[in-house]
């Protein structure tokens, strides 16, 4: 009995570690700042995208979030991807990640550039995958 449960372990421990995983990493891109009467502040918005999937897709509601590092600020994606976060003006971190997601290399980000008060900055995010 003890050298059955010890080759069923073995077996499982060796199918789980040859599991050859591989990352689609993804990227973001700032596409375009432009003047907008925003009362001193700015408008952070834009799409996300799945790599795979780049086409007229529809997404669950909820599916990415958007987060400003070192802040509480976040938004979540409607059905098209599309995303808005309004704050002050200034120079920030964004990331942006699947929900349920526990790979941080499936994780985007980017940096912002100092970004002036009554500005609105686009910036798309195309989210990576796994191949197993």
């Amino acid at each position: 009995m003890q050298i059955l449960r010890f080759l069923m372990l073995s077996s499982l421990l060796l199918a789980m570690s040859c599991v050859d995983r591989e990352f689609v990493e993804g990227r973001a891109e700032i596409v375009s700042i432009t003047d907008a009467p925003l009362n001193d502040s700015i408008e952070i918005f834009g799409n996300v995208y799945r790599i795979n999937s780049l086409d007229n897709h529809t997404y669950l509601d909820n599916e990415f979030e958007v987060r400003m590092k070192n802040s509480d600020l976040a938004s979540k994606t409607d059905t098209s991807g599309f995303y808005s976060l309004k704050t002050t003006a200034g120079a920030y971190s964004l990331s942006c990640q699947r929900a349920g997601n526990y790979w941080e290399r499936l994780m985007v980000e980017i940096n912002t550039g100092e970004i002036p008060r009554n500005r609105k900055a686009q910036i798309d995010f195309y989210v990576g995958y796994t191949i197993e």
